[in-house]
């Protein structure tokens, strides 16, 4: 029975781990220097901001319609992955699994079941944290098993979004993976950003910090250990750390694309 789960998962699905990441496949994985970290991270903070008092009046109760987010982040994904000529799938589904913490309790914000098909998002996360975990799941479920792409694919597709709350979730996601880099290598700046960032974004940070830590982790050394172990065997030699890959991704993606218009 083993067996046979083993094998249904690399046919299903398990195979893409063979893909090449879009980080090298975009060449993506280039070193930033120190200066574009941190102009990047005051930009992206002026951006919050600026988002989230343009939009207070949607923002400060933002309606997370589950069966509605998920067409309009599923059509967003889409569009993104066929304008550089990737497959897409338009049924694939992401849903909000009840009862909230299931995932959390393992510090897991949503999950790819390929035994399905189908997406999962914990319920009880924040609502700014719903739409770009929703975006990543989805963009697993279409064959992208690389954290840092689906990541990257999901900040992409929400960031262009014209509704304004996809798009602020997606910057303020990103925004955080900036903030813990900033946190550990320049600590100062990172203490800085926090004072003046808008009171309202403060709350919201907050909002996602009680969501993900409302349910206490079961097991939470064997659950790292056991998904290092797992990234690390099917290719992903950055283990856990690919998730933050995010940041050099963007900022060379941007970089990149610049340098075409200019």
């Amino acid at each position: 029975m083993i067996l046979f789960h083993y094998c249904w998962f690399y046919w299903t699905w398990g195979f893409n781990y063979h893909r090449e990441p879009l980080g090298i496949r975009w060449q993506l994985y280039s070193e930033i220097s120190e200066s574009e970290f941190i102009e990047s991270l005051k930009q992206q903070s002026l951006l919050v901001d600026s988002l989230r008092i343009a939009d207070s009046s949607v923002l400060d109760y933002p309606d997370f319609n589950a069966f509605k987010m998920e067409s309009e982040i599923r059509s967003l994904v889409n569009d993104f992955l066929k304008s550089y000529d990737f497959l897409s799938f338009s049924r694939i589904r992401c849903r909000n699994l009840c009862p909230p913490g299931f995932l959390l309790v393992w510090s897991t914000s949503g999950v790819y079941l390929p035994f399905c098909g189908e997406s999962q998002i914990d319920a009880g996360l924040s609502v700014y944290s719903k739409p770009f975990t929703m975006a990543h799941e989805l963009s697993h479920g279409m064959g992208w098993t690389h954290e840092g792409d689906c990541n990257l694919i999901a900040y992409l597709a929400c960031r262009v979004s014209g509704n304004p709350y996809i798009r602020y979730a997606a910057e303020l996601n990103y925004w955080r993976y900036l903030l813990n880099a900033a946190s550990r290598n320049y600590p100062e700046i990172y203490k800085q950003l926090i004072f003046e960032a808008n009171t309202k974004v403060k709350h919201d940070l907050l909002m996602i910090h009680e969501a993900n830590n409302r349910y206490p982790e079961f097991l939470p050394h064997v659950r790292d250990w056991f998904y290092e172990w797992y990234l690390k065997q099917n290719g992903i030699q950055t283990g856990q750390k690919s998730y933050a890959e995010i940041i050099p991704m963007v900022i060379n993606f941007d970089k990149k694309r610049r340098t075409i218009y200019q």
